[in-house]
């Protein structure tokens, strides 16, 4: 028998790896600034290998304002890959 809590723990993980979120609100904003900001898939996921949270502090961009939860609308600037809030 699995305890309940593995099931959750295995659950986390796999939502974790298909970079929806890592249950931080930080992942989600780097999420967020790198769908806003990437024009195509490569540079979608280069984006959220090499963005740290803190990186989105110093974005004067709409990205930057996207993944900080200034901005809740994706604007014209926006890649194919911004999900409106």
């Amino acid at each position: 028998m699995i305890p309940a809590g593995a099931l959750s723990c295995v659950g986390s993980a796999l939502v974790c790896m298909a970079h929806v979120t890592c249950g931080s609100h930080d992942r989600l904003s780097v999420h967020d600034y790198c769908g806003y900001a990437a024009a195509g898939k490569a540079q979608l996921e280069r984006c959220l290998d090499r963005t740290a949270p803190n990186d989105l502090k110093g974005f004067d961009t709409n990205a930057g304002r996207f993944g900080r939860g200034e901005l809740e609308e994706c604007l014209a600037d926006a890649g194919p890959f911004c999900k409106e809030r």
